[in-house]
């Protein structure tokens, strides 16, 4: 097969078109295009609300939850009666004390639980 053959063979086919249809829908989708502006409005305002209240709940909690004072193991198992189990739980209060004081920023209270007991005696 020679490039004439070829080129005679094509010339038999025309491309059909797109349909009138086609135009008509194409330029009529983007005359109405979805609104997007008011989904995106309503989202800042939200997480501006949200922002908001969180600030403001942060601010109540601090002033109400003041951090207490750090606990001594020693001392507040003596105080719940110096028991393996006072331990355990003493223990355990103390390093949930430390962890808020952590949570609660530089302004940690240093004195511990003896001090005051030797403060009060």
């Amino acid at each position: 097969m020679d490039d004439d053959k070829v080129r005679e063979l094509l010339g038999q086919y025309q491309p059909v078109g797109p349909s009138s249809d086609l135009r008509e829908r194409a330029l009529g989708a983007s005359a109405h295009p979805p609104l997007t502006w008011p989904w995106a409005a309503a989202a800042a305002a939200l997480l501006m609300a949200t922002m908001g209240l969180h600030a403001a709940a942060n601010r109540a909690i601090a002033t109400v939850a003041q951090p207490a004072a750090l606990l001594s193991v020693d001392a507040l198992t003596a105080a719940m009666g110096g028991t393996e189990e006072a331990r355990r739980v003493a223990e355990s209060i103390v390093e949930e004390q430390k962890f808020r004081g952590w949570l609660a920023g530089p302004e940690v209270i240093t004195w511990t639980i003896e001090d005051e007991l030797n403060r009060v005696n």
